[in-house]
């Protein structure tokens, strides 16, 4: 079978034959020579392939230093997607708080009510007692009063489901915690990658803008960035795509 291989056994087979001929004539300088040569072959095979694994490997680093779109990912959208994250999870909370607050005060305007359905009840008994010739005023009373005291009811039990309907609050909360924890994983993994690269993608330099696609949305204003819409919570989840 030809091919370097099989040249290079045929060369190794000679020096091989030499340094039996050397070293049965007695011949022992040639004998060293002839191992020394074999060696320094060896070596130099050697060092041929590590030579060439260092080159693969050096070109490899260079094309990852080289790899803007990926020191941008790391160095700039995943931390901007997590501070997006963390703020969602805080306008959600204060969203949840602030509904149940007025839930609260929405509660105490049905007390309101109570009390005002009370006042009519009493006024529809001292009209219906002390003066039974307009006794249909007092029919009227009782009925603004049935109605008040239904609304009212009503109004409490809407305000109920409005309270409970706020729990998805934590349990969103939990999941955009998840998914921070798991955004902040993957951002520092890249950054280990790139440092070991030779840092040459994590430069102070500015990097070039990235094109928005058509049809993204800029976001609301992150506290600390510059944002070109105010409509908070419904951009936002629009640009992290919810």
């Amino acid at each position: 079978m030809d091919g370097p291989i099989a040249d290079r056994r045929r060369q190794t087979a000679a020096r091989l034959r030499q340094l039996l001929a050397a070293l049965e004539s007695g011949d022992d300088a040639a004998f060293e020579q002839g191992i020394d040569a074999l060696a320094r072959e060896r070596e130099d095979a050697l060092f041929a392939r590590v030579a060439r694994l260092t080159r693969e490997l050096h070109d490899a680093v260079v094309e990852l230093r080289v790899d803007e779109r990926l020191a941008r990912i790391a160095g700039d959208e995943i931390p901007d997607a997590r501070h997006r994250l963390d703020y969602v999870m805080q306008m959600t909370e204060q969203a949840a708080h602030r509904t149940l607050d007025l839930v609260e005060q929405a509660r105490g305007v049905a007390v309101g009510i109570d009390a005002a359905a009370a006042h009519v009840a009493e006024a529809e008994s001292v009209i219906a007692d002390n003066h039974p010739d307009i006794g249909n005023v007092a029919v009227l009373l009782q009925g603004i009063g049935d109605d008040l005291r239904g609304r009212s009811d009503a109004l409490r039990g809407t305000l109920s489901e409005l309270a409970q309907a706020q729990e998805y609050q934590d349990i969103s909360g939990q999941i955009i915690k998840r998914v921070i924890a798991l955004v902040c994983n993957v951002e520092t993994a890249l950054l280990e990658l790139l440092r070991s690269a030779g840092g040459g993608a994590l430069q102070t330099a500015p990097a070039a803008p990235i094109q928005a696609k058509a049809g993204d949305l800029a976001g609301p204003a992150v506290p600390g960035a510059v944002a070109a819409s105010q409509q908070d919570a419904d951009e936002l989840l629009a640009s992290l795509g919810f």
